[in-house]
């Protein structure tokens, strides 16, 4: 089976050239994270309850009264669980300047 309008979160392509060691620098330089809204977010610790990588990536911080989750980027597979599954949609894919500036995505 076949999905014909499948695309890829960034292009994989401007990195295949590269040697294994700087491919992880690039990979790590342009991938997309994702990100908070925090008027959004209720606390309910679902992005974490999803992430096939748990516990290391998410922690959850006390701010304003409310839990609100903190990726650890180092450690997150950049799966999205987090974003596709959250029920209140508070949290978002950020793609960092210098992937916009060189058309990585």
């Amino acid at each position: 089976m076949r999905c014909k309008n499948f695309k890829l979160s960034r292009n994989a392509k401007v990195v295949n050239f590269l040697t294994p060691t700087l491919n992880n620098l690039v990979s790590s330089l342009t991938a997309p994270n994702p990100v908070l809204i925090e008027d959004k977010c209720v606390g309910c610790k679902k992005c974490d309850e999803v992430c096939p990588e748990r516990p290391k990536v998410i922690s959850f911080v006390e701010k304003d009264k409310k839990l609100r989750p903190k990726w650890n980027y180092s450690s997150c597979i950049r799966c999205f669980c987090c974003q596709e599954l959250c029920p209140r949609g508070a949290i978002e894919t950020k793609h960092k300047a210098i992937s916009k500036r060189f058309g990585v995505r």
